[in-house]
């Protein structure tokens, strides 16, 4: 019986689970979300929305960017959706396919995109990938690739890769899951560096105007999950606030933006693994105290 049940589990594995998709434009809808800001202290909650979409690439979500005054979301199935900030209730989404990935495209595995930051020196778009652990480079409207790095050699478990990507004047620096490290991608190659992290695991990471760090450290237990920011003033973490969301509610995904007259905006949206039932969740979140240094 043992045999049996190893051989149906290896034969379903082999099965695709990913189909393509063509570029399109969907309807999305943004759901208003009642949150009490106290438990996001000292961030005052702007905004939440559940996200829908007839689409069903809609879900998924693993990282987030502000990019040309839409949101920019990348699900963990190789999926880029443009969305527009929710100033209405409704409005359209644009999604596209990442054009390749280090994988066969008829797997969810071969395009397990988890990282996404803006190269510093304007080229286009890093994507972490997990499983097949790999960082890429993508021109700035997702056309082409114009550098691959290969993060096998680090020894990562398969899913347990890259989460969170940052670009700096130093190279790109990425944050794997276990949340012990960061990797420096740099003129010098690969370097890692040890933390010393008491927050939890890593699931996204921003760069703030002022070259800090915001990275969101997630932990899961049987009663759900439970985040928070952590700031990286770099050796240095520091716990930022809490998320205070529900506990099925997975942050995987931040972003950040300047505000009018001062302060800055942190988006946060939710990982709800393409279940229906669950909604993706998306929290706006005012920083406008302990302003970060110039």
């Amino acid at each position: 019986m043992a045999l049996m049940v190893l051989g149906a589990h290896r034969w379903l594995a082999g099965l695709p689970d990913r189909a393509p998709g063509a570029d399109g434009v969907a309807a999305v809808r943004f759901e208003a979300v009642a949150l009490d800001t106290a438990g996001f202290a000292p961030l005052t909650v702007a905004g939440a929305w559940h996200v829908t979409s007839a689409d069903p690439r809609m879900g998924g979500v693993s990282a987030l960017a502000v990019d040309r005054g839409a949101l920019l979301a990348l699900t963990d199935s190789g999926v880029m959706v443009r969305l527009p900030k929710p100033v209405a209730a409704r409005g359209m989404a644009e999604f596209r396919d990442l054009p390749e990935g280090p994988g066969p495209n008829f797997f969810k595995a071969g395009r397990d995109s988890e990282a996404l930051a803006l190269d510093h020196d304007g080229r286009g778009w890093w994507v972490g990938f997990e499983n097949r652990h790999a960082a890429w480079l993508f021109d700035r409207d997702f056309q082409r690739v114009i550098q691959k790095v290969n993060l096998k050699p680090l020894g990562w478990l398969a899913n347990k890769g890259a989460e969170g990507a940052v670009s700096d004047r130093h190279g790109l620096l990425l944050f794997p899951e276990n949340g012990d490290e960061m990797v420096r991608i740099g003129a010098d190659g690969v370097r890692r560096i040890a933390l010393d992290n008491p927050f939890g695991r890593w699931s996204d990471a921003v760069l703030m105007p002022d070259a800090r760090v915001v990275v969101v450290a997630r932990n899961f237990s049987p009663t759900g999950f439970s985040s928070r920011l952590v700031l990286l003033d770099q050796p240095t973490l520091k716990p930022l606030a809490n998320l205070a969301l529900g506990r099925l509610d997975n942050a995987e995904a931040i972003a950040a933006e300047p505000l009018t007259g001062g302060g800055i905006r942190l988006w946060v949206m939710t990982d709800n693994d393409f279940r229906r039932r669950v909604p993706t969740l998306l929290v706006a979140l005012d920083w406008r105290g302990d302003q970060p240094r110039q």
